[in-house]
C-alpha cells in the first residue's frame, strides 16, 4: 500500500502519466457553483474547445472553481484503462455539465448514486427583502416595509439542499467483458466489497425460530437478484443511493418499522429493499426488520473527522476560510457554510466522509493480480479524503493531484493517518486529534 499526491494542476501531470495505467479513478471536481449560468454561445463553445473551463461567474467560499473542461476529462480518459470506471461527485444544479464533459471525452454514463444528506443549508435570496432594497428602503426592520415586498413574503429562490449526485462513469470496453477483464483487469464493480451490511447471523437464528429447522439453502443466499433471494451472506446488494445517519433517521421514522417474513412471497412494486423479478414473482426471502434505510448504504459523517491527524496544524478562522472579514454577518450562516466560527485545521469547503469514499474506492477495486498493483487515480485531492478511502479500502497504489499548495500540508497530514493507523478512521475511533510529523509522507 503506497500513495503520493502530486502539487500541480490536474492537466499538467496527467500529460506526463503513460497511457492506460491507472484501473479506475474517484474524483471530487470543481462543480461550477458560481451564480452564473452558462449560455448556450459558452456550452457550445465548451464542447468544441478542449481546453475551455465552464466558468461560474464567482466564487464558492473564496475559490474560483469553474467545470473541468472537455479536455481534462479527454486526459483522465487517456490515462485509465479500457473498462475503467471512473466516479465523480458533482453538485445537484451544474452535474448535468460533467457529464456533458465526460460524454464529449469518450465516456459512458453508467449510473448515477444519489447520495441523500440531513444537513445541508438553502443558499437563496428572500423576494421580500430583495423588493424593499429595490425600493431603497435602507431600514434595520425585518419585517417588509413595501406593500409588494409584503405580497412576496415567504418567497424565496432556492431549495435546501439534501443530495449530490455521483456519477458512475466508464471508460468503452475494448470487446466484450470477458476479453476486457483478460486483457485489462478492469470493467466490472465489485459488488461483494460494497454490499450493505446485515446481521446475518441473527436473521439465521430468526429463520429457524420461525420453523425451519435449518437454515437457508446457501446457494439461494448467495445467488444474485433474481434469481432466489437477494440477501447474501456479506449484505444486500448496493444500491444506488446512500444516506448520512440524518438522512436515514428522517426515513425511518417516515417509515417506520418493516417487517420481511420468511418463506415464498410474490413481489410487489411496494416491496422495499428487494430489486429483480416482475411484479408478482415468487421468490424466497430471509426474516428481518428494521427502518428502510437499513436497505440503502449510511455513510457515518463526523464533526470532527475532517481535522483528524491536523493536531499539529494551526487552526485557520472561518472568516480566513470563506474570505470574509471577522464579524461578517455571512460567518452565521451555515449556507455558506463558515458556521464554524471556531475555525478549523481543515479549512477545505468540500470535504466528504471517509465512510463514504472508502465505499466508493471498495466499489472500484479489482481483485488482486501477480505482479501488478492495483492503482487508483484521485484527481483534485482537496484534503485527501478520496485517497483516505482508497487506502482504507485496499488499493496498493493511491495517486492523488492537487493545485492549492494550502490544501497539501492537511492531505498529507490525513493520508499518513490513514496509512499507519487506519483504526483512527474508523466510525467508532477515538475521537481525540491525533499528532502527525510534518514530514511524514509516503511514495511510491
Amino acid at each position: 500500500m503506497s500513495w503520493i499526491a502530486h502539487h500541480t494542476s490536474v492537466l499538467e501531470q496527467l500529460a506526463v502519466v503513460p497511457d492506460a495505467s491507472f484501473d479506475a479513478s474517484l474524483l471530487d471536481p470543481p462543480y461550477g457553483l458560481g451564480p452564473h449560468q452558462p449560455t448556450a454561445a459558452e456550452l457550445r463553445a465548451y464542447i468544441r474547445g478542449a481546453n475551455v473551463e465552464l466558468s461560474s461567474g464567482g466564487d464558492f467560499m473564496g475559490h474560483d472553481w469553474n467545470v473541468p473542461s472537455v479536455g481534462t476529462w479527454e486526459a483522465l480518459w487517456r490515462a485509465l484503462k479500457p473498462g475503467a470506471f471512473l466516479v465523480t461527485f458533482g453538485g445537484s444544479r451544474t452535474f448535468d455539465l460533467i457529464t456533458l464533459g465526460l460524454r464529449m471525452a469518450g465516456f459512458e454514463i453508467r449510473d448515477t448514486i444519489v447520495w441523500l444528506y440531513g444537513s445541508g443549508f438553502p443558499h437563496y435570496q428572500n423576494a421580500s427583502k430583495a423588493l424593499d432594497a429595490d425600493a431603497d428602503d435602507e431600514s434595520e426592520i425585518v419585517v417588509p416595509t413595501t406593500d409588494l415586498a409584503a405580497d412576496w413574503e415567504g418567497w424565496a429562490t432556492a431549495l435546501k439542499p439534501a443530495f449530490e449526485p455521483i456519477i458512475i462513469a466508464r471508460k468503452p470496453l475494448i470487446g466484450i467483458l470477458a476479453e476486457n477483464i483478460r486483457v485489462h483487469g478492469t470493467g466490472a464493480l465489485n459488488i461483494d466489497a460494497s454490499r450493505i451490511e446485515r446481521d446475518y447471523a441473527e436473521r439465521s437464528e430468526s429463520w429457524k425460530r420461525s420453523g425451519h429447522s435449518a437454515k437457508p439453502d446457501a446457494e439461494k443466499i448467495a445467488a444474485p437478484p433474481g434469481n432466489g433471494i437477494e440477501l447474501h451472506p456479506k449484505g444486500g446488494w448496493p444500491s444506488n443511493v446512500c444516506l448520512d445517519e440524518e438522512a436515514a433517521e428522517l426515513l425511518d421514522v417516515s417509515t417506520g418499522t418493516l417487517v420481511t417474513h420468511a418463506g415464498d412471497v410474490k413481489h410487489h412494486h411496494a416491496a422495499i429493499g428487494y430489486g429483480g423479478g416482475g411484479s408478482g414473482s415468487a421468490r424466497t426471502v430471509l426474516p428481518s426488520s428494521g427502518g428502510a434505510s437499513r436497505f440503502f448504504y449510511v455513510a457515518k459523517a463526523t464533526h470532527e473527522e475532517r481535522d483528524r491527524g491536523c493536531g499539529h496544524l494551526p487552526i485557520r478562522s472561518a472568516a480566513e476560510t470563506t474570505g470574509s472579514k471577522d464579524g461578517q454577518a455571512r460567518l452565521n450562516c451555515p449556507s455558506t457554510g463558515a458556521g464554524r466560527t471556531s475555525g478549523a485545521r481543515n479549512f477545505h469547503p468540500t470535504v466528504k466522509p471517509v465512510a463514504l469514499t472508502r465505499w466508493l474506492a471498495g466499489l472500484l477495486l479489482p481483485p488482486p493480480r501477480d505482479g501488478a498493483p492495483r492503482r487508483l487515480l484521485v484527481p483534485y485531492a482537496g484534503s485527501g479524503s478520496e485517497m483516505i478511502g482508497a487506502l482504507l479500502a485496499g488499493w496498493d497504489e493511491v495517486e492523488g493531484i492537487e493545485r492549492d499548495a494550502e490544501f497539501l500540508p492537511i492531505l498529507r497530514a490525513r493520508v499518513s493517518l490513514a496509512e499507519t493507523n487506519p483504526r483512527a478512521f474508523e466510525p467508532f475511533a477515538n475521537r481525540k486529534p491525533q499528532r502527525v510529523p510534518d514530514a511524514q509522507a509516503s511514495l511510491f
